[in-house]
């Protein structure tokens, strides 16, 4: 496992850490995100192209800011919120869609005036979706008999 070094990058160095904090090792991330293996000597100077960057950034969470220099200047995420984030990223994409429309139900959160809730439907490929539902298809859904899909 690599450590932080002052030989590094500081943008390597914060690869490091981040890397350490999700229990994974840099040469994983590397086979996902680097085009070669000889890319680590490149990566280790900070020669890391702009939208690897970017696309490390999303992979872990964090601002391309704080990729960067270790300090992100923006808003900063509670302890609780980024509880709630760090659960909701261990869900799958369709649980993920569940549960922000129960949240949205539970709280009162509206999407529009339009829409009166929220269902969470598969495409022909069997991804999940969601979907608003309007008052004019929730009258049309509660006449339906209780065994149909809708």
């Amino acid at each position: 496992m690599l450590k932080k070094s002052e030989k590094y990058h500081l943008i390597f160095n914060n690869i490091i850490d981040l890397c350490d904090r999700k229990n994974i090792t840099v040469s994983n991330v590397m086979g996902s995100f680097a085009t070669s293996k000889s890319a680590m000597p490149a990566w280790k100077k900070g020669n890391i192209p702009p939208d690897t960057v970017v696309r490390l950034a999303e992979f872990f969470g964090v601002s391309v800011e704080y990729l960067i220099t270790g300090k992100d200047s923006g808003t900063y995420l509670t302890e609780n919120e980024q509880e709630l984030i760090d659960i909701f990223r261990t869900l799958d994409n369709r649980e993920q869609l569940r549960l922000i429309g129960r949240l949205q139900e539970m709280y009162g959160i509206e999407i529009s005036r339009e829409i009166v809730g929220i269902k969470v439907a598969r495409t022909t490929d069997k991804t999940p979706v969601r979907k608003e539902v309007t008052s004019k298809e929730l009258k049309v859904i509660e006449t339906l008999p209780e065994e149909t899909d809708f």
